[in-house]
């Protein structure tokens, strides 16, 4: 089977403002489940947004929840950017159902955790002005969750000599049947060995992208437009030479969604958290959004990963989907 060795790593800073994606990207009040009003010093809970000019990220945001299990738990971050520091935040979520809000000292905003599928808006109020992003939770399986797992970390070594897709290796070799693991280019434990280790697929990156997002990243090498993309570790048209994991198809898609989903909140080196938005770079400091061409430096804008970039599995660096 043809497939494109690009870890699977999702550029994923690029989900700030993007309406959802996973290439390198991509940031309330009493929360449900009886948990205090959040954020800052605290502060009375408030519904509803009259006033809203405070920039909430990720907007929207993403997340799932498996139904037939209680062993994942999936969260995504959220904060207010560009505010002032020490302002206090009064947060609510529309529909305490959906999903509870705790204080996350981390990145100075809030933790959601998710609660049951279903969509609802997330409010962030600083005195007379307010916010508001949409939250959308998607129904998942453990089945789904098991398949995504088996896949990112299927212990499959990359293999320059498969890059580009093809059943054989440029000498003749045979090509496993499945693309290597995203562990392979991403995270501390890496075994590929250029620098991709820092470009990470957690609801921190990967939260402001929508599930056909995440898949077009994974599987086509595609950043959505208005998804960000950080040039500074690879070349968006080098990410897209070798991020396509076409082996990844089926339920395995979906799987992988979900995995993703359910990975611990964690931030990153370079500037794929919260879509570069919050506090990380931001844009213009060597990525910038994607706008459907290739703008600075040569890559429209996200985290890509690719040979010569980010995180992810080829010679020259893989951005990440912030995806990467």
């Amino acid at each position: 089977m043809g497939r494109s060795f690009s870890r699977n790593a999702i550029v994923l800073g690029a989900v700030g403002c993007v309406s959802g994606a996973i290439a390198v990207l991509a940031a309330c009040s009493s929360s449900g489940g009886g948990s205090p009003p959040a954020t800052g010093e605290g502060g009375t809970s408030t519904q509803g947004c009259s006033n809203d000019v405070l920039s909430v990220v990720f907007s929207p945001a993403y997340s799932a929840f498996v139904t037939d299990s209680t062993q994942q738990t999936f969260q995504v971050p959220a904060v207010v950017d560009g505010l002032a520091a020490g302002a206090t935040v009064n947060w609510s979520v529309a529909d305490p159902t959906i999903a509870k809000i705790d204080p996350d000292p981390t990145t100075g905003g809030i933790m959601l955790t998710m609660l049951k599928p279903g969509s609802t808006t997330v409010i962030a109020q600083v005195g007379d002005v307010c916010g508001q992003a949409a939250l959308n939770v998607t129904s998942a399986t453990e089945a789904q969750w098991a398949a995504g797992n088996a896949r990112y970390n299927n212990g499959i070594p990359l293999d320059f000599r498969c890059l580009g897709g093809g059943t054989t290796t440029r000498d003749g070799g045979p090509c496993p049947d499945a693309g290597p693991a995203c562990t392979a280019c991403h995270g501390a434990n890496s075994t590929a060995g250029f620098g991709f280790q820092d470009i990470s697929h957690t609801p921190e990156q990967t939260g402001g992208f929508s599930d056909q997002d995440l898949v077009n990243i994974i599987v086509h090498g595609t950043v959505p437009d208005g998804g960000y993309f950080d040039p500074t570790i690879v070349q968006y048209n080098q990410w897209q030479q070798f991020h396509t994991w076409s082996d990844i198809q089926g339920d395995t898609q979906q799987g992988m969604v979900v995995y993703l989903r359910s990975l611990t909140p964690t931030a990153q080196d370079g500037t794929s958290n919260f879509g570069g938005h919050h506090g990380d770079g931001g844009f213009g400091e060597g990525g910038h959004h994607h706008e459907g061409g290739f703008g600075e430096g040569g890559g429209p804008s996200g985290e890509g990963g690719g040979p010569s970039g980010e995180a992810g599995g080829g010679p020259q660096g893989d951005a990440g989907a912030g995806t990467d």
